[in-house]
């Protein structure tokens, strides 16, 4: 095999493993994309243990991402995203990401004391997100 048929095999070799991996990584972006829909921010901005606010209705929630998909832990149940921000199928989702340090403290409190906490442990907001169908 001479020099150049090397090369010619190396470079298409690396061509392939190249063009293969941007198919798989298209893939996954529409499996989230299709998932999710609207939603897909929360998957990209979210880490698990970050607390979810649903602005609608008060709820806080604290967010667990496995296997590529978003669950809220209430305390006393574990929801998809898209079921426990808006249970009655309204399409409609107002909610706020926040990552404090220990998220064990915000859950199953109310949205009045949640709002103080912000303010005096001065949270940052990850994520905010508002769509209406």
């Amino acid at each position: 095999m001479t020099k150049f048929m090397k090369r010619v095999l190396i470079s298409l070799a690396i061509f392939f493993v190249g063009l293969i991996s941007f198919v798989v990584y298209g893939l996954y972006l529409m499996d989230i994309e299709d998932r999710y829909g609207d939603l897909q921010q929360i998957y990209f901005d979210s880490k698990s243990d970050d607390i979810i606010i649903n602005n609608l209705n008060g709820n806080t929630g604290k967010i667990k991402l496995k296997d590529r998909r978003i669950f809220v832990n209430t305390g006393n149940q574990i929801l998809e995203i898209d079921e426990w921000l808006d249970p009655e199928n309204k399409f409609i989702y107002n909610t706020d990401i926040y990552r404090p340090d220990n998220p064990n403290d915000y859950m199953n409190i109310s949205i009045e004391e949640f709002n103080q906490r912000i303010t005096s442990e001065k949270l940052k907001s990850i994520s905010h997100l508002e769509v209406k169908y």
